[in-house]
């Protein structure tokens, strides 16, 4: 009798021998998942970043330039950083009820609006969330 394998078990089966590999590519290189990730995959680095942004607004001659916050969620199926506004953010971590990435996403920006006017002006206002001309 032929036994059917499922979808799910054959990514399983699959998940299971990538977990090995890594796991052995790691102790036998005497190297953390971070360094083997970061050698390996380095745009994967900025995933889970915030970073701020000053994008060109073509669109608005008087106001040339945009200030932006963004934050990285993904990379691209071409291995590009994909960065997304902070504002999302707050729609998918606190969605999602995960807020433990919401404050490792954050605290960052908060640390900004300690040492720049510009910034604490901006997370008080809520400014931060939103592209500012």
């Amino acid at each position: 009798m032929v036994r059917s394998i499922s979808p799910a078990q054959v990514l399983e089966h699959h998940w299971n021998l990538l977990d090995d590999w890594i796991c052995q590519q790691v102790l036998q290189n005497k190297i953390s998942l971070a360094d083997f990730l970061e050698s390996r995959a380095p745009q994967w680095r900025q995933v889970g970043r915030g970073c701020f942004h000053l994008a060109e607004n073509s669109k608005d001659p008087e106001y040339p330039f945009a200030f932006m916050a963004t934050y990285a969620p993904d990379v691209s199926q071409q291995g590009r950083t994909q960065y997304r506004p902070l504002g999302n953010a707050l729609q998918v971590y606190a969605g999602a009820k995960n807020k433990k990435a919401l404050i490792h996403l954050l605290s960052p920006v908060q640390t900004a609006a300690e040492s720049s006017e510009l910034i604490k002006e901006l997370v008080a206002s809520g400014g931060i969330f939103h592209p500012w001309r």
